[in-house]
């Protein structure tokens, strides 16, 4: 499904319609940035428009998770996170959070 904010493609907007009137939809694709982070955002705004309402603001939290995806493939390749990290991952998650999972 092709989105963009102007301009939304004819079969993404049937969808959009379908999916006012059902109860639920479930969409299901293997590569959900292939055609791009708008249309990513798009499919997910579909499932969740109350969630996902602004594409701004879905860019910025998803630059945010990069830290903690770093992170983690740190983590399960057993290596120890830095200082650094663990403040970031603080800063980001909340401590309280974190420390039972670093246990």
């Amino acid at each position: 499904l092709v989105w963009s904010e102007e301009a939304p493609s004819r079969e993404y907007q049937a969808i959009e319609q379908l999916a006012e009137r059902v109860p639920g939809i479930l969409l299901l694709t293997a590569t959900p940035e292939q055609l791009g982070m708008e249309s990513h955002f798009a499919r997910l705004r579909l499932l969740d428009p109350n969630r996902f309402h602004d594409f701004e603001q879905f860019v910025e939290e998803q630059q945010n998770y990069r830290p903690v995806a770093d992170a983690v493939a740190l983590l399960l390749a057993g290596n120890k996170l830095s200082d650094s990290e663990l403040n970031t991952l603080g800063d980001l998650i909340g401590e309280q959070d974190i420390e039972p999972l670093l246990q």
